[in-house]
């Protein structure tokens, strides 16, 4: 099977506030997931001018997560993309942790130790401008936490992108255009 979902030519421009974890300017969270098949996820051409504050986990200017997910139970062939293209924030964004201009926490990751799946999460011209800020950590211009973490294959990819905004954290890790960049793998069961 497959699937995909899209957010195409969006514009906000209210102010968004929101107690729980993955707030964004235009979504929350994209997430490409999937047990078998194919599934991808995009954010496309997106603007945001409206103030962004977050009080849980994961704020960012666009969407407070991007995820491409291959869960445990997935058959050999599965893959799973989460794109944003783009994107621009114009406003300020607030978080407490793991915040970023663009988006909080970008993720590309694979669970199943004995498949060929994949998973890709990428962010590709996409510009914020807008003060990003963070009481805690992980604070970045264009991304919080750009993470991937796989048995066999994933990648989580920040591509042409220009922040112009000031970057203030409150914690650990702070970055013009990413806070943490990291990258998991594993060969145990």
């Amino acid at each position: 099977s497959s699937g995909t979902a899209m957010l195409y030519h969006v514009r906000n421009e209210c102010t968004i506030t929101g107690t729980g974890n993955y707030v964004g300017g235009v979504c929350g969270l994209a997430q490409g997931s999937t047990e078998s098949g194919s599934v991808i996820s995009y954010v496309t051409d997106c603007t945001n001018s409206g103030t962004v504050k977050g009080y849980g986990k994961y704020t960012g200017g666009i969407c407070g997560g991007s995820v491409g997910y291959v869960s445990s139970s997935a058959d050999r062939k599965a893959s799973a993309s989460a794109y944003m293209t783009g994107c621009h924030n114009a406003a300020s964004v607030t978080g407490t942790t793991v915040t970023g201009g663009i988006v909080g926490t970008h993720q590309a990751y694979t669970v199943k130790s004995n498949t060929s799946a994949t998973a890709l999460a990428k962010i590709y011209m996409s510009t914020n401008s807008g003060a990003v800020s963070s009481s805690g950590d992980a604070c970045g211009g264009i991304v919080g936490v750009n993470d991937s973490t796989t048995y066999r294959s994933a990648a989580a990819v920040v591509d042409r992108c220009f922040n112009s905004g000031s970057v203030t954290g409150g914690g650990q890790d702070a970055g013009g255009i990413v806070s943490r960049n990291m990258s998991e793998t594993s060969t145990s069961n």
